[in-house]
């Protein structure tokens, strides 16, 4: 009795040396930034921690990592990581993530069976970075992010403890895309594509039909695809024969165009308010048409002093890309062509989720009613006949300030409106 007594004792006295000696005491011991693993079979479990830290190291931190206390019980397996080939670590703090990465994990069974790999801690890892384990001997891949328990079999413990070593966990980090509009019905968009400090990564862009657009192996850390039509692509970049990431990117369609308030064929000395409509644009060039000089503002006013049919042209920028568009607009000395009077009574207001337009009672013959965003996306466009007030439902709009084009037999007219 007496012997079991000083044998336990003795193994206490054991434990806690080890922990003071080889499990460092830090304030920062707190596990954050932490990606646990642990494995499971029918009766027990074991876990390790990847830890990306400024600061850490990829050798040993006394600060941060922890060795691996293996269990007396040889049926518990064992999920490590290492330091070179003989420093087991169950806690391994690694530099901060810049780069994609792989770090091998080491399983060690005591008993056939079933056996899962779970990912238990995502830490304060990004959305947008993904964390997959392969199997290096069987070729699985998996995506731990979104599928996060893997699960395998065990024939033979001596077989499969001859390599315990064949875990690989990937961290990958997303790909920067840096996008070129393209101008509508043109194949002209780009993207740079780009992985931090990667020096060799293959990848896939495929369009909305699944057609491959480009796909190549680099040995540099960004690529430029080039002939890129508006719309939305799918990039797949690769380790092996398995898709690591899957994004998505929209190369938007640029696009000019433009309308006024009033009809094309008015009456001389007549100011033309021009309501831009362009989109994903940013500069503007605008040339009347008249040999008077152009302007660069967003929404300009002109008056056109003389008769004559004049070819308006807008060039809408964004960068390097651009499109044009041009719409004639006729002047003549008939007097009465000049714009007509505002209707003195209509009001337009916002209420209730509501846009009104109220004639006061004076029915209107034909009613065109359009509805634009700030930048001049469309959103509606109804045409009405004998109506003296019109109320339009737009409360699934986003609030803000939107821009009304309204025509009728007596009045064309633009009008800015908030939606709160």
């Amino acid at each position: 009795m007496k012997e079991v007594l000083l044998h336990i004792i003795r193994n206490i006295m054991l434990l806690v040396i080890a922990i003071l000696f080889f499990i460092p005491f830090s304030s920062n011991a707190t596990i954050t930034n932490a990606f646990k693993l642990t494995i499971t079979n029918a009766s027990y479990s074991d876990e390790t921690v990847i830890r990306y830290l400024p600061g850490a190291t990829p050798g040993f931190d006394g600060s941060y990592d922890s060795w691996k206390m293996f269990s007396s019980n040889p049926v518990v397996p064992s999920i490590y990581t290492m330091i070179g080939s003989v420093s087991s670590l169950s806690i391994n703090a690694l530099p901060e993530l810049l780069t994609d990465v792989q770090v091998k994990i080491f399983v060690k069974v005591g008993s056939v069976g079933n056996y899962s790999i779970t990912a238990t801690e995502l830490g304060a890892f990004a959305y947008n970075v993904d964390m997959f384990i392969e199997n290096t001997v069987t070729e699985a891949f998996q995506n731990l992010r979104t599928a996060p328990v893997y699960t395998f079999t065990v024939s033979d413990t001596a077989l499969f403890n001859s390599n315990p070593g064949k875990f690989i966990i990937h961290f990958s980090l997303p790909v920067i895309f840096s996008i070129t509009y393209a101008t509508k019905n043109n194949n002209n968009g780009a993207c740079i594509i780009s992985k931090k400090r990667i020096d060799s990564w293959t990848y896939r862009l495929t369009n909305n039909s699944t057609t491959v657009i480009a796909s190549a192996t680099i040995n540099r850390d960004k690529d430029t695809i080039t002939n890129l039509w508006p719309g939305t692509y799918s990039f797949l970049s690769y380790f092996g024969n398995n898709t690591t990431q899957l994004q998505t990117f929209v190369v938007p369609a640029l696009t000019a165009n433009f309308t006024i308030n009033t009809d094309t064929l008015i009456g001389l000395n007549t100011t033309v308010d021009f309501l831009n409509l362009s989109q994903n644009t940013t500069d503007y060039l605008w040339n009347f048409g008249d040999e008077s000089f152009s302007s660069k503002e967003q929404n300009p006013s002109h008056t056109y002093s003389i008769p004559g049919n004049f070819p308006v042209k807008l060039i809408a920028q964004n960068g390097t890309c651009s499109d044009s568009t041009v719409k004639i607009i006729h002047v003549t000395v008939t007097t009465q062509i000049a714009n007509p009077p505002k209707v003195e009574n209509c009001k337009l207001f916002f209420n209730d989720n509501v846009l009104v337009v109220d004639f006061n009672y004076v029915l209107q013959q034909h009613v065109v009613l359009s509805l634009f965003t700030i930048d001049g996306r469309e959103v509606i466009s109804k045409k009405l006949s004998n109506s003296s007030k019109i109320t339009i439902p737009i409360n699934e709009q986003a609030k803000g300030i939107y821009v009304v084009k309204l025509q009728t037999d007596e009045t064309n007219f633009i009008k800015k409106v908030l939606i709160n």
